[in-house]
């Protein structure tokens, strides 16, 4: 989610990274190496398993790829970095989270990204650069969570962090659109 959603540039998925492969197999000449194999034909276990884990996988880039090539400030927009004035914050774990932001037009992005295997409870600043360098004003809007699908409302402000709880090896992805917030 975090090298996808973070550049405007291309991302690669690899054959079987979307099923979890792990390259485990003894194929082509290499062995069990933890790669799979580029120069020969090979079944690859997860493309044969019909387990829901891997299902679930599948789903998660599905979903991944979908907001990245939907949402105009994925693909397109500014990027603003949000650890460096979270690095000391009492309620950011810096050693098991990433938080950015990005912009285009009247849509911004807030992600959050929880390396952890547990749910992560936080608060993330927004400085007033962002702000200005963002363009952004203050106020209220309604925000969408693009991967889970709740809606909430947040208020943005360089004296008010962001409130949530971030899911365990997951994250929020806060779609806002700025043009219908409301002024403080």
């Amino acid at each position: 989610m975090t090298a996808l959603l973070m550049q405007s540039n291309p991302f690669m998925v690899y054959m079987g990274q979307e099923l979890g492969e792990r390259g485990m197999d003894e194929e082509g000449y290499s062995g069990r190496d933890g790669r799979t194999t580029i120069f020969d034909y090979w079944t690859l276990s997860s493309f044969v398993s019909t387990d829901a884990s891997a299902l679930s996988l599948e789903q998660r880039y599905r979903r991944m790829l979908h907001i990245a090539g939907e949402s105009r400030a994925a693909y397109g927009g500014l990027f603003f970095d949000l650890i460096y004035v979270n690095r000391d914050a009492a309620l950011f774990d810096q050693n098991r989270l990433y938080a950015f932001l990005r912009r285009a037009a009247d849509e911004m992005l807030l992600v959050v990204v929880n390396f952890a295997d547990h749910p992560i409870g936080c608060s993330v600043n927004i400085p007033p650069h962002a702000f200005d360098f963002l363009r952004l004003h203050e106020g209220t809007f309604e925000a969408d969570d693009l991967w889970s699908g709740e809606k909430r409302y947040v208020s943005l402000s360089p004296a008010t962090p962001v409130s949530m709880e971030v899911p365990g090896y997951g994250g929020r992805i806060y779609r806002i659109k700025l043009s219908a917030g409301q002024s403080c």
